[in-house]
């Protein structure tokens, strides 16, 4: 089983139950397992969902249109029974609240299986945590899996889970599903309700999406957590790139993106500003930061793992009018992409420039790993649509050949970026890259048996 289609036909069919799905779930001990991909699983309570999901389709009368589907939660999203440490040693909240994208999620069916790990105060794009156990990327056990969704999308790509929640403030939905294989879509600013997460900031650029293993999958996912319709059509779609702006990622990249924009013949267009998002991005995103966690920071620094305190370091030189201006280049650039976007329907960029980075040793992530140009390079093509409130979904459209530094097998995402409130158009062009076979899954090295009969 592969998707929420393949689940349910099996289900209708008697292959399988939500029962021995969640069985085989947990069977592979999603904790303290080879991925550790999720922090905290209620073994009992995922049986009882199980359970109650099996009666449901014994008497054939399933609830929604995720019943019986295992979904995880990323540690930002209030789940009842669970606390939410938003991946740091310095915070612990909720315990019964429970978000509105959860409560939704149980309305549709859904099985939730537990909390998926996230990078410290959802930062690092790179999927490292020193407060907290780093999830493997399931294509390579010695690479990381992306971040900050990296639990989510570990989870997803290794099949312990059909489908999960992440968030996504500068790309943390986006870039682990480009390197750990799956789909993942960004949805437009405030489409899905973000009440019950843990705001330790990002105010202004904080998207909530899920991650999936098919753009069908995506679609459901979005139409539950959003409570909305997305008339997601097949009519043909006008393509645009931006040369200029995909300039020159690494070529183990650059080679099977390069490949798929071939095949759709896109417009040449230019995005102005686009060129100052990164700079935009990051003095919004550490302003925003520093004002979500200042007390933590001023009374109790040391909660914080040092590679976090290092990237807000640079905030007292971060003045007003350095935040203003980074708002005004905001407005600017969403001129650009609306002034674009009345020419082509969607864009397509690479989602990061170079694949999954090498795992530090257990001695650097315990001190604390803050390489820049690393980061620099999984946010190059990310941040634009969060400064503008766009949709955005990566798919993957290939693997590594093993050439260069890289070896072979790595996942490869393309990103597909639509106007403001264009969801639907975002999620078509993902299905029409998927029809034509070039947006394809690829199979993990660490893929396990939970979603089999």
């Amino acid at each position: 089983m592969t998707t929420v289609a393949d689940l349910h036909r099996a289900y209708r069919d008697g292959v399988t139950t939500p029962t021995a799905v969640a069985e085989r779930f947990l069977a592979a001990d999603p904790v303290v397992g080879t991925l550790a991909s999720f922090r905290a699983v209620d073994a009992d309570d995922v049986m009882a969902q199980a359970a109650a999901s099996t009666t449901r389709w014994g008497d054939g009368a399933p609830v929604g249109p995720l019943d019986g589907v295992l979904v995880g939660i990323k540690d930002f999203f209030a789940v009842r029974g669970y606390r939410t440490f938003g991946g740091t040693r310095a915070l612990s909240v909720h315990g019964e609240a429970e978000a509105t994208l959860v409560t939704r999620l149980r309305a549709a069916g859904a099985i939730i299986a537990g909390k998926t790990h996230t990078t410290e105060l959802g930062l690092s794009p790179t999927g490292t945590n020193t407060a907290q156990p780093t999830p493997r990327n399931p294509h390579d056990l010695t690479r990381l899996p992306g971040g900050s969704s990296s639990g989510t999308g570990a989870a997803v790509a290794a099949g312990l889970v059909t489908a999960g929640v992440g968030s996504d403030g500068g790309g943390s939905i986006r870039i682990p599903a480009a390197t750990c294989g799956v789909f993942g879509h960004k949805p437009s600013w405030d489409l899905v309700p973000t009440d019950g997460s843990m705001h330790v900031g990002w105010f202004s650029l904080d998207h909530v999406g899920p991650l999936a293993r098919s753009t069908a999958d995506l679609v459901t996912m979005v139409e539950v957590l959003a409570d909305t319709r997305l008339p997601v059509s097949d009519a043909p779609l006008r393509w645009g790139v931006d040369w200029s702006w995909w300039g020159t990622p690494d070529p183990a990249v650059d080679g099977p993106c390069r490949a798929v924009a071939a095949e759709l013949r896109p417009t040449e267009v230019a995005l102005d500003r686009v060129d100052l998002a990164p700079v935009a991005g990051y003095v919004t995103a550490i302003s925003e930061l520093v004002a979500g966690m200042w007390e933590v920071l001023d009374e109790q620094p040391d909660a914080l793992s040092p590679d976090v305190v290092t990237a807000m370091a640079q905030a007292p030189n971060i003045t007003g009018a350095d935040y203003v201006r980074a708002q005004q280049v905001r407005a600017a650039l969403a001129d650009s992409f609306a002034a674009v976007f009345a020419d082509v329907d969607v864009l397509v960029v690479p989602t990061v420039a170079v694949p999954a980075p090498a795992r530090p040793t257990d001695q650097e992530l315990s001190a604390g790993v803050l390489d820049s140009d690393l980061i620099a390079a999984m946010t190059a093509y990310t941040f634009p649509a969060n400064l503008c409130g766009l949709p955005a979904a990566s798919v993957p459209v290939g693997v590594t050949q093993g050439s260069g530094s890289w070896p072979r097998g790595l996942p490869v995402g393309l990103q597909v970026i639509g106007p403001r409130g264009g969801d639907a158009m975002v999620l078509s062009a993902c299905a029409a890259l998927e029809r034509a076979g070039l947006a394809v899954r690829p199979h993990p090295v660490a893929e396990h048996a939970t979603l089999d009969p």
